[in-house]
Parts: C-alpha cells; sequence; structure tokens
C-alpha cells in the first residue's frame, strides 16, 4: 500500500526531468490561453451583433469564468514556485502578481456597472463609475509594477538610477495623455484618480519595455518577450478606456465597443502578465547553472 500511495505524491520541482517541467508549465499557458479564448468569444459574438457584451447571461458568465480560471491559474503558479527550488525572490514576485491579479478582479466586478448607474460623479462623465474601479486596479497595477521592478533588478543589469529614468520617463508620457483627454467639469474626484492612474498604467508598459531591455531586448527569452507583451497591452486596454470609453465622444463614451476591445486586450494581458513568475524560476536556475560551472 506505501508502495502506491508513494504514487499519488507530486514529484519535487528540482527533482523533475526537462520534460516533466515542461508539461507542467505548459499546464498554466494551456490555462492562460483558455482565458484569452474566452474573452475573444465574447468580445467577438459581441462586435459582431451576437449578443450584448454587458446583458447577455453567456456573456456574463463567461466573462466570470474567464476571471475566475485567470485568479485559479495565478493561484497554481504560486503553488509551484513554493515546490521550486527559486530565490525568495521569485515567491515574493509570484505573491505580487497573485494579489495583483485579485485586486484587478474587484476592478472588473465594479466596470460591470451591475447597478446600471451613470453620472455618479457628475454630469459630464457618463460612465464615470469607472473611476470608482480605479481604487483596485490602482493598487493591484502598483503591486505588478512592484513585482516588474523585482525581476528587473534581478536581472542584474540595471541600477535603480535606470529605473527611476524609466519610471520618469513613463509617469510624464501618462500625465502628457491624460491631459490631452480631460474634458472641463470632469469634477476633481474623477479627474484626479484617472489622472493618477493614467500616469500609473503608463509606467506599467514602460516597465514591460525595461524588462525587455535588461533581459537581452530581443534576444530575450520567449517567455520574458511575453511578459513583456503583456504589460504594454495593459497600457494599451487602458488607454481604449480613456480616450473611448471614458472620455470619448464628449464624455458619453463610444459604449459598448470600447468595453468590447478592451476586454479581449485586458484578458491577453493579465493571461500574459501572470506567468512572470515561472519565467522567474526558469531564469533564476539558468543562472544558478552557470554558476555551478
Amino acid at each position: 500500500m506505501r508502495r502506491f500511495a508513494n504514487r499519488d505524491r507530486p514529484v519535487p520541482f528540482e527533482s523533475q526531468t526537462r520534460q516533466q517541467r515542461g508539461d507542467a508549465m505548459n499546464r498554466y499557458r494551456v490555462l492562460s490561453l483558455t482565458a484569452s479564448l474566452a474573452a475573444l468569444v465574447v468580445s467577438g459574438g459581441a462586435l459582431a451583433g451576437l449578443w450584448a457584451s454587458t446583458a447577455a447571461p453567456l456573456a456574463l458568465t463567461l466573462g466570470g469564468a474567464t476571471l475566475a480560471l485567470l485568479l485559479i491559474n495565478s493561484g497554481l503558479i504560486l503553488r509551484r514556485v513554493y515546490q521550486a527550488t527559486s530565490p525568495m525572490v521569485c515567491r515574493q514576485i509570484a505573491w505580487l502578481c497573485l494579489l495583483s491579479m485579485g485586486l484587478c478582479i474587484a476592478g472588473d466586478v465594479v466596470n460591470f456597472n451591475i447597478p446600471q448607474t451613470y453620472y455618479r460623479h457628475g454630469s459630464v462623465i457618463r460612465h464615470d463609475y469607472l473611476a470608482d474601479s480605479v481604487l483596485f486596479f490602482g493598487p493591484g497595477y502598483l503591486l505588478l509594477l512592484v513585482a516588474v521592478l523585482k525581476a528587473v533588478r534581478f536581472s542584474g543589469t540595471v541600477g535603480y538610477a535606470g529605473m527611476w529614468a524609466c519610471l520618469g520617463v513613463s509617469l510624464a508620457a501618462g500625465a502628457v495623455s491624460f491631459l490631452s483627454l480631460y474634458l472641463p467639469g470632469t469634477g476633481a474626484y474623477v479627474g484626479i484618480t484617472t489622472g493618477l492612474y493614467s500616469m500609473l498604467i503608463t509606467a506599467v508598459g514602460g516597465s514591460g519595455v525595461l524588462l525587455l531591455v535588461c533581459y537581452g531586448a530581443f534576444r530575450a527569452p520567449a517567455g520574458i518577450r511575453a511578459v513583456s507583451l503583456g504589460l504594454v497591452l495593459a497600457t494599451a486596454a487602458d488607454a481604449v478606456i480613456g480616450a473611448f470609453w471614458l472620455y470619448g465622444n464628449g464624455g458619453e463614451g463610444f459604449f459598448p465597443i470600447a468595453r468590447d476591445v478592451n476586454w479581449v486586450l485586458y484578458i491577453a494581458s493579465q493571461s500574459l502578465v501572470i506567468q512572470l513568475p515561472l519565467v522567474m524560476i526558469r531564469y533564476g536556475q539558468a543562472r544558478e547553472g552557470d554558476r555551478g560551472r
């Protein structure tokens, strides 16, 4: 009986063969791909006129299931990191990514606008509930930014001066972008929250470029390139919100088209960025292997 019981025990990460590790990594990629395909179905069907992404039961069910799948996948990745022999920074990054995902999902619930209320904070911006979601997305993406900067520092190729320079340029670009969209009479609450968030999410995209550069740019591992793309997509997704959902059309927004386009970009982004802890495991082990030679 003991012999059969041992078969059910998970094999430690460091004792697995390269094929076993690859199969395990592929599971998380498949889950992320499934989430992205579900988002494409929801938004694609809405854009094609098959259903309304904000009201149809199928669309709402798939949307909720997609978010749940991403959160579960992030939790499974955290578990995988703890099974691996990896530096403590990898565990920190995994926790930051999981907490970021959880906060962003809370922001998504606000963005669903289930009560169907508009003009909550003034008479200029119709979809100003989006500003309320920033109270969740802001901390969520801040945690993700910290995780990425930890990964950047782990590469050993960029110092604090380089990171602060990149962040400074990104924050300035975010501020300029927000000022180009701002509508007079928006109100202090909506203006301040969305303005600060515009700077933050632009810094997230900038951190993706920095991550790519510090790991070799176009020679960087495929996993780094994928995560970097996900970070840039996060900025693109929120650019769609700002330009076309929140401030677009004189404050009325191009809704629900903007939401449908944003949903595909957002889910694709999250599907990629939650893979960061797995990428760091591989890099950490490769670096340890080089030191042992």
